[in-house]
């Protein structure tokens, strides 16, 4: 009862008043404040001030009733808790009461007794509770609000983006800017690192919206250090800072993770060390460790810089912190990357740690549990090599016409010029419809398409030409980034994902496959899959979506035949994808002979039962898929990642 101090007594009985009064100083105290009210207009008026820790409202006020009241207050953010007070118990009175708003219903005759205090304290804990559940409520949507509008946004300002970004780029390959390149490659940094910004929202957007996922994948972890050391030597070298890459030991040449966020990981911490190190140098060393009997993958970040305070250790782990004044002057940024960091690395079952001193620099410590991925062998890992000489290959000149449809002028142009310069004949449509008539009248190899168009999206049109059995590659352009997007996209017949702003060497990437290069040895080769199903329904219309992903099928129809196919291939050079009851024999033997023909193949299983662990660890089963399969999930597990 601490909590009640301030009371209001709409009473008009005096006699009442008075023995209401008396309860409430003889169980709370004389330090209470108890204010009585026996007008209506008064009654609301107080209400409606909200300044009351509790509410006692008589049923019949004169003329008029309590429940009367509560009509009219209605309308209003209450947070005064009411108790309905008659003098008489009556079930209908209680529960309109209770309808309209107030915490309780009590018989005057009642006050004397242990249930009066009761009543008080439940009346107070039911409102809190009901204050609580509306506030978060309020949060929930405005939460809801601010994760639409911060996508919205990101989309919004994705779009001059690549206009931006895209059109340096060009300039910064023609001989003729040369004079100018020092300004072009301060914008192209500067456009980077408004895009970087824009991306550290959006993900802490996702992470507090509960929508931040992870997909893990088969990762060649000397490619990954590769990337990693390609994009962040150029900062280092621009610094005079001497960059090492030092990989101990045996480690696996493969391993289990989401690619893409290790990487952000990763060039976030280097990104900090180059930018808070004036002199000396930046490493990255990897090794294998155990942590609790689980072996983990222990990357370590370090730098001889500025270093941190001690007492801010803990403090830069967290959203929108910087480590000081300098820092803000040095690097700009919202204070999300490390934040966002830990999350991730949180999300992948692993921990990071930090140890630094002020003026000798700063050690992060990432331990990931380590997942073997298929092809996995333990061996060393040579880094020392110029990594930019690999980044360097010889473009050959692609064929073919293609179409580009989007609806913003700069847009279409900087990607056709894009195209143009790889040696494809572009052509341009402005909407959907456009693009429908030029698709009626001409014959393309591949189409880019934006999917936000006015009057028909690119879904819909997708929608359209899929009906029509058009069988053209066809590229979705967005702003979202959202691994959900793009299994729907695919689901609904694009063949791939470009995300704005565009990237010229990812788009070269996209037109490589689709199309056929000038040289042979370019071309793109047909992976190879030997489907393993006894239903004639079932293994046609598989065979159909793994065409569409552009892979070559063989089909078996019962496990004899799969035995014969299985002899003529070479191990490793296809993919079994088998259904688990062929006729009268069960799984295990199922995979039993597929295994005693092909112990190298990636195995993967399709099926109406719910898995069997022992089975799959045993035989060394890559994916376990459940009936009924669908386009976007066989898209998930089989298709090529932009």
């Amino acid at each position: 009862m601490e909590r009640v101090e301030k009371i209001l007594l709409i009473e008009d009985d005096e006699d009442d008043a008075f023995i209401i009064e008396e309860r409430f100083l003889s169980f709370i105290g004389p330090h209470c404040q108890i204010e009585v009210v026996n007008q209506y207009d008064e009654a609301v008026s107080s209400l409606i001030s909200n300044q009351y820790d509790i509410c006692l409202l008589d049923y019949y006020l004169g003329a008029y009733k309590g429940v009367d009241i509560l009509k009219d207050i209605s309308q209003y953010d209450i947070t005064t808790p009411i108790i309905v007070m008659t003098g008489l118990s009556d079930e209908d009175k209680a529960k309109e009461a209770i309808q309209l708003g107030a915490q309780d219903y009590l018989a005057k005759s009642a006050v004397d007794s242990f249930v009066f205090e009761k009543s008080i304290d439940y009346a107070i804990s039911r409102k809190a509770l009901e204050i609580y559940r509306i506030k978060n409520r309020q949060i929930e949507s405005e939460n809801i609000a601010k994760n639409k509008f911060i996508s919205h946004l990101s989309h919004e300002l994705r779009t001059p983006l690549t206009s931006i970004l895209g059109y340096t780029s060009l300039l910064l390959e023609n001989p003729l800017t040369e004079p100018v390149k020092k300004e072009l490659n301060i914008i192209s940094s500067n456009g980077k690192h408004l895009l970087n910004l824009l991306n550290d929202a959006l993900d802490m957007s996702k992470m507090l919206a509960g929508k931040f996922d992870l997909y893990s994948q088969n990762c060649d972890l000397r490619l990954l250090l590769c990337e990693v050391y390609s994009i962040i030597q150029i900062a280092a070298e621009n610094k005079k800072l001497k960059l090492a890459f030092d990989a101990v030991g045996d480690l696996p040449s493969h391993i289990k993770i989401d690619e893409t966020r290790l990487k952000q990981v990763l060039l976030n911490l280097l990104s900090n060390a180059i930018k808070f190190t004036d002199t000396g140098d930046v490493a990255l060393t990897v090794e294998k460790t155990t942590h609790a009997g689980v072996p983990h993958l222990l990357f370590a970040v370090k730098d001889s810089g500025i270093g941190i305070d001690q007492n801010k250790l803990n403090a830069i782990f967290q959203p929108f912190t910087q480590l000081e004044d300098v820092s803000i002057r040095r690097s700009g940024g919202a204070g999300l990357g490390l934040a966002i960091c830990t999350e991730i690395i949180q999300r992948m079952q692993g921990r990071i740690e930090v140890d630094s001193e002020k003026h000798k620099g700063t050690c992060f410590n990432i331990a990931i549990p380590l997942v073997e991925g298929e092809r996995c062998e333990y061996k060393p890992i040579q880094m020392n090599i110029d990594l930019r000489s690999t980044q360097k290959t010889q473009h050959i000149a692609l064929q073919g016409k293609v179409l580009v449809v989007d609806d913003v002028q700069e847009i279409h142009e900087l990607v056709g010029q894009l195209l143009s310069s790889m040696g494809l004949e572009v052509l341009f449509a402005k909407s959907a419809y456009e693009a429908l008539d030029h698709m009626a009248n001409d014959v393309f190899k591949l189409v880019f398409m934006d999917l936000q168009m006015p009057g028909m999206t690119g879904q819909e049109c997708v929608s359209t030409l899929r009906a029509k059995e058009c069988r053209v590659p066809i590229i979705a352009m967005t702003a979202g980034n959202t691994h959900s997007i793009k299994n729907e996209l695919m689901s609904e017949g694009f063949d791939g994902l470009l995300i704005k702003p565009i990237d010229a060497d990812v788009l070269r990437k996209v037109c490589s496959r689709f199309l056929n290069d000038h040289n042979a040895n370019n071309s793109v080769v047909k992976k190879q899959f030997l489907l393993i199903e006894d239903d004639e329904d079932s293994a046609n219309i598989m065979t159909l979506l793994l065409k569409r992903l552009n892979y070559s099928v063989e089909i078996a129809g019962d496990l004899e035949q799969a035995i014969a196919k299985l002899t003529e291939l070479n191990d490793g050079e296809c993919t079994i994808l088998t259904d688990l009851n062929l006729g009268n024999i069960g799984p295990r033997e199922v995979l039993k002979a597929i295994r005693s023909q092909h112990m190298q193949s990636a195995l993967y299983v399709v099926s109406g039962m719910q898995p069997d662990l022992g089975l799959i660890t045993e035989y060394d089963v890559k994916e376990y898929l459940l009936k009924p399969i669908d386009f976007s999930l066989l898209k998930h597990h089989f298709a090529s990642v932009y």
